[in-house]
């Protein structure tokens, strides 16, 4: 018995196992990532709402240190207003020269009179010190190097150098100036300038300004380090980086989308929120410095690393993802134990029913297991090995039945048909009643009659006496006429092999239309009547259906058994005819012949096309050669041709197949 065995064990608990294990990690990783998502969310929120405010408390620093100095300029430039005339030049540049000194915070300070707006003596102070060539009255200091240092403003009508100037006497208002370059004490500083413009009713009497350098804000911002590895920058109303941690940005005009939208939100005194990470995975929120009066409002941005408000979120995903595989081998490791005692076990125990079943072994034990499905798979099997056993000693007894039989009738010599064991019932033919001395004259007259009419005549006696006769008609299979007309048209001699009587054989053959008939051939002479035929050099195949013809069709060439027949005719044939029907023997001898066809087909092609090609691709037609795609591309189509003549075997119609 040849058995089949795997090329490596498989255990159902194992992939179970590995199945269970994959869909926990699959369920505690989409767990993981929703936790993260969420955690994630709730602390960008949280975050955002602390960076808004963290945002208003930086900015409202910075704005007090700067209306500081808005509210000192506005001051005195009401002083100036009502006190003009009445006090002299220099006692006003003095005060401005003490501001500068008592608050290192600001770059300058300037006041810059209309012609005779402050005492009408313009005149006599043309080119004086501290003035220009139009004797107006200014006063200006601004510290550079740490030290204070006056001189005559310039360039101050000017549009864009001017612009602290210009700007609020056009518009009649304070403003915040944008950054601009200023030449001061031989070094040139990058400001940026509150003016205030000095006002009797519509009429702009001069200017008063504060400075403010950029590289001092920018040390004051560049302090600020929101939740320890943020950082701040300071942008101007118009874009220009006031102060960055990023110095070569200082001064420099901003007009990309961001910084629009930027703008945009702070103009409507509104704050400016993005949590998405930019390039440098910082989020941002931006919120309004409105200094004064001025209508204009500074930006004033916190950065943080993103990051950094994610990284609670991520030491919770890190303690899910160990929790989530602890429980995963947790619940593997308990499932297996679970199914290697209520599985596994039983699932052996029917594992090796089955083998010995097959082995043949039918008294294994079967275990009793309880009423769920392996208990039943078990009940079913203890239920077939009985019935196995059961139709096991029925055969067994049949055999031994027919073994007892067959011994009781070694010893006839003529042709039997059945006999009890001790001989006292014979059923057959007249050489067996010849041989047992029976007396046959009462019915040999009938006896000869009914042989005369083509019919197996049986005679049945009894303790040496005739009890009566049996006439048997053989009926042909509605299918073998045709079939031997078929084989005969393809070239086939056909033969009657039959233990029948020569009359009722012969009365057969002519009906089939068979020209060789061997009658009253014995059951133990079928096989020499095929070695006889194949002694004259032809092959044999052989149809048979009977325990009788089991020999006959072992010695033959070709053993076919009828679907019906006996087993034994079964195991002895080579083909066995399914569907019972005699003509299937034309279409298995059709099938081999076109399948034989096609064998020579491929193998003469397959031949041809390497006689062909090996040459040419060895070089020995040279100059004619096939570069090696082309022999491999060849090469795979001769076998595509050669599988594609194979499968359309499928599509030839051979007689006696369906």
């Amino acid at each position: 018995m040849t058995q089949t065995r795997t090329s490596r064990n498989s255990s159902v608990a194992t992939r179970l196992m590995l199945g269970v294990a994959l869909i926990a990690l699959a369920a505690f990783g989409v767990t993981a990532a929703i936790s993260y998502w969420k955690s994630s969310r709730a602390l960008l929120d949280s975050a955002q709402g602390a960076l808004e405010n963290l945002a208003q408390f930086e900015t409202q620093r910075v704005a007090v240190e700067m209306s500081q100095a808005y509210d000192a300029v506005q001051t005195i430039a009401e002083t100036l207003k009502t006190q003009r005339g009445q006090i002299g030049r220099e006692a006003i540049d003095t005060l401005f020269k003490q501001q500068v000194e008592l608050h290192p915070e600001r770059a300058g300070m300037c006041v810059l009179f209309e012609p005779d707006a402050f005492d009408g003596k313009d005149a006599q102070f043309v080119n004086a010190p501290m003035h220009d060539d139009t004797g107006r009255f200014m006063s200006y200091y601004a510290r550079v190097d740490g030290k204070v240092v006056g001189e005559p403003l310039h360039n101050y009508e000017d549009p864009k150098l001017g612009e602290w100037y210009v700007t609020p006497k056009t518009l009649k208002q304070p403003v915040i100036i944008e950054p601009y370059p200023y030449d001061v004490g031989g070094k040139t500083l990058m400001l940026t300038t509150i003016s205030i413009p000095i006002m009797e009713g519509d009429q702009v009497l001069g200017v008063v300004t504060s400075d403010f350098e950029l590289s001092t804000l920018q040390q004051r911002v560049a302090k600020l380090q929101p939740m320890g590895e943020g950082r701040a920058e300071l942008l101007s109303p118009m874009g220009t980086v006031v102060a960055s941690p990023d110095a070569a940005s200082i001064g420099k005009k901003r007009e990309d989308t961001t910084t629009k939208a930027i703008l945009e939100a702070i103009s409507q005194d509104k704050l400016y929120s993005d949590f998405n990470a930019d390039a440098q995975g910082m989020v941002k929120v931006y919120a309004p410095l409105r200094i004064g009066e001025s209508n204009r409002r500074f930006a004033l941005g916190v950065l943080v690393p993103r990051a950094l408000l994610t990284a609670q979120a991520r030491s919770q995903l890190v303690l899910v993802v160990l929790i989530g595989l602890l429980a995963a081998i947790t619940l593997c490791a308990g499932l297996y134990l679970v199914l290697r005692h209520l599985v596994l076990r039983p699932l052996a125990e029917a594992v090796r029913v089955s083998g010995d079943v097959a082995d043949g072994r039918l008294d294994t034990k079967i275990p009793q297991l309880g009423n769920d499905e392996l208990g039943r798979l078990l009940q079913a099997q203890r239920r077939m090995v009985e019935q196995l056993k059961s139709r096991s000693d029925q055969d067994r007894a049949r055999a031994a039945e027919d073994l007892r039989i067959r011994t009781a009738l070694d010893n006839v010599t003529t042709n039997v048909m059945i006999a009890d064991a001790d001989l006292n019932i014979l059923y057959g033919n007249r050489p067996l009643m010849d041989a047992e001395r029976v007396d046959l004259a009462g019915l040999e007259g009938a006896a000869e009659r009914l042989a005369s009419g083509g019919r197996t005549v049986v005679h049945v006696a009894r303790a040496g006496k005739l009890w009566g006769l049996i006439a048997i008609a053989d009926a042909p299979r509605a299918t073998s006429a045709a079939t031997v007309a078929a084989l005969i048209e393809r070239g086939v001699e056909v033969a009657m092999l039959t233990g029948d009587n020569r009359a009722t054989a012969e009365r057969i053959g002519k009906e089939l239309g068979v020209s060789i008939v061997l009658a009253e051939v014995l059951p133990g002479q079928k096989a020499d009547q095929v070695k006889a035929l194949q002694a004259k050099g032809k092959k044999v195949g052989m149809v048979g259906d009977g325990i009788n013809d089991a020999p006959a069709l072992t010695q033959a060439d070709v053993g076919f058994a009828i679907g019906a027949g006996t087993d034994v005719a079964m195991e002895s044939a080579d083909v066995v005819l399914m569907k019972s029907d005699p003509f299937d023997v034309v279409g298995a001898i059709g099938l081999s012949r076109v399948t034989l066809r096609k064998m020579h087909q491929n193998l003469w092609w397959a031949v041809g096309y390497n006689v062909v090609a090996f040459p040419v691709a060895a070089g020995v037609l040279y100059p004619l050669t096939i570069s090696p795609e082309v022999a491999a591309i060849a090469m795979s189509g001769s076998s595509l041709l050669v599988a594609a003549n194979a499968l359309l075997l499928k599509r030839t119609q051979i007689a006696g197949l369906k």
